[in-house]
């Protein structure tokens, strides 16, 4: 050994177990000559051969190669730790004992830590344990979980990330109303007048300035489509895509958690000793973790639609394309918080910016305009500011109305011109988005208000129309209110909703029915659900157990199953 470190020109000031050349022919086999069967290819493969592990590791990282920081470190753990027998119970050599046996005066020691844990991840004959590292003859599970890895389909593995996706936006909205994680098709994604985030699948990736992606295509496609039909709300999706690279790496972590798992699941078949059943759980557990870290890094591109303006003339649609980036968020809270800061996403609506749009867009020619023309705009066109939902519409509203400075609300118009239920500086009850209540221009509305209500001191009435005139027919007599209009005071009705939807039609009978309802001052509404079901083969005892007991759970006033 001495003699060939001599020949090397070794310039070290010790001599430690990292200076011991393994592979020369003589060294080697002096030491393995002491050694049971089986120790060859441990060192040819995993310590210090021409084609060993440890050789390729110091040569990809020229921060390892000039000190040849991994072949040291291997060196010193088979030295430390070889041979084994079975009555061991502590085995290998402690990591601080590895440092002492590689270091030498001003070298770094952060180099050699780097280099144990390359070679722990990426050796099959060493073992790690409690801080402690050794070389055996048998392999790892490491060398079974790269083999695993490798028999995993793409479909599988995309699976593993899609269900991994929905998983972490289960519960998480964001500022969005609602969240599609990894929609097979354009027809999983409602057409309503609410921003939702989209998801895309794992295939379907972006990069940089590419303006080809598999991520704009998939992403224009449902935001022209819904399932065989064309799409109306363009202006209320907003869409999540997987980086192109990113998107490599969660799949690896991806193929090697499931062989983790896969090796956990066949521990008993394996025939595992005790530490190969840690060893496993604990790699199954760490890629766990290493596959979540891995989805939120590659789940970062954010494509919002939209489309510019220029001397009043609308361009085509474009995508603004921006990265959602943050530490200890989740997908959803980044690209709710990148929407925001960027106003493709507004949460809360100012009356003046409104006022604005209608100036520019909606009544340059006209007194007023529908309101829910208005709110049908904004959720069709990308070029109009993109509201979370009505909620935030109404509201800028309101606020607009209260002011007196932007526009009034009429909840109708008459046949005479009249607007009805004008509100111009007052707190408005209620607004409805329908055909027929209007945004009336301040001055318009003030006109009316002052025909109708003229200030104190205001010229008095021409003769003939003053106190002592005849009423007009019809008119009502003096001293006497006018007859208040009278209105229906009660509604009724019944719906039938289709079973596999009932989710998404009992929310239409809610928004487009209920909500008007529960508005209306003093009003008293009741919802009662009634199911009817008719099952040819009758009903099994382990689902009348369960349907039993979710009916006491949830209150029902009757409930019950029958013969006929």
């Amino acid at each position: 050994m001495i003699h060939d470190l001599w020949v090397r020109n070794d310039a070290s000031l010790l001599i430690m177990p990292g200076s011991v050349g393994l592979d020369e022919v003589t060294v080697r086999e002096e030491l393995t000559r002491y050694l049971p069967e089986g120790w060859s290819p441990v060192l040819e493969g995993d310590v210090d051969g021409r084609n060993s592990g440890p050789l390729r590791i110091d040569s990809e990282n020229q921060r390892f190669g000039q000190v040849m920081a991994a072949r040291r470190v291997a060196r010193t753990i088979f030295l430390g730790s070889a041979p084994h027998v079975a009555q061991q119970r502590v085995r290998g050599v402690e990591d601080v004992r590895v440092r002492l046996g590689v270091v030498q005066p001003g070298e770094q020691v952060s180099v050699f830590n780097d280099a144990l844990s390359q070679l722990s991840d990426r050796l099959t004959y060493l073992y790690r344990k409690d801080r402690r590292y050794w070389y055996d003859t048998r392999p790892n599970l490491r060398r079974t979980v790269e083999e695993r890895a490798q028999q995993f389909e793409d479909h599988q593995v995309e699976g593993e990330i899609e269900r991994r996706v929905r998983d972490a936006t289960r519960r998480e909205r964001g500022d969005f109303k609602g969240v599609h994680a990894c929609p097979a098709s354009s027809g999983d994604v409602p057409d309503d007048q609410e921003v939702r985030l989209v998801i895309l699948r794992p295939p379907e990736t972006h990069k940089g300035n590419d303006q080809e992606s598999a991520a704009l295509k998939a992403a224009a496609d449902m935001l022209a489509n819904r399932g065989g039909g064309p799409r109306h709300n363009h202006n209320m999706l907003a869409f999540l895509v997987p980086d192109r690279e990113g998107m490599e790496g969660l799949k690896q972590e991806a193929r090697r958690f499931l062989a983790w798992k896969s090796v956990v699941d066949d521990q008993a078949a394996l025939n595992l000793d005790e530490h190969q059943r840690n060893e496993a759980k604990q790699g199954k557990d760490q890629s766990d973790k290493a596959v979540q870290v891995r989805v939120t890094e590659a789940y970062r591109w954010l494509l919002a639609p939209t489309q510019p303006v220029a001397n009043g003339n609308v361009g085509a649609l474009e995508w603004d394309v921006a990265q959602a980036t943050g530490n200890g968020e989740s997908i959803v809270a980044r690209a709710s918080r990148r929407m925001r800061g960027s106003e493709h996403l507004i949460a809360k609506w100012s009356p003046a910016l409104l006022k604005m749009e209608l100036d520019r867009w909606f009544w340059k020619d006209q007194d007023h305009v529908s309101v829910k023309k208005v709110w049908d705009a904004l959720c069709a066109y990308c070029y109009l500011p993109r509201l979370r939902d009505q909620a935030v519409f109404i509201e800028a509203i309101q606020d607009g109305i209260a002011s007196g400075d932007y526009f009034a609300y009429a909840t109708s118009q008459s046949a005479n011109g009249r607007y009805e239920g004008l509100k111009l500086g007052t707190a408005a009850a209620a607004i409805y988005v329908d055909a027929a209540s209007v945004l009336v221009k301040p001055d318009v509305a003030r006109a009316q208000l002052e025909a109708e209500h003229p200030p104190s001191g205001a010229p008095g009435p021409e003769p003939g129309t003053g106190p002592g005139a005849p009423p007009e027919p019809g008119e009502p007599v003096s001293g006497e209110e006018p007859p208040r209009p009278r209105f229906p005071r009660r509604f009724f009705g019944t719906v039938e909703i289709n079973p596999d939807r009932a989710g998404r039609d009992m929310g239409q009978v809610i928004e487009e029915v209920l909500q008007h309802l529960t508005t209306l001052p003093g009003g008293k509404v009741k919802v009662t659900v009634e199911i009817e079901a008719d099952i040819p083969d009758g009903v099994p005892d382990d689902v009348q157990r369960v349907i039993t007991e979710n009916c006491q759970t949830l209150r029902f006033k009757s409930h019950g199953f029958e013969e006929n």
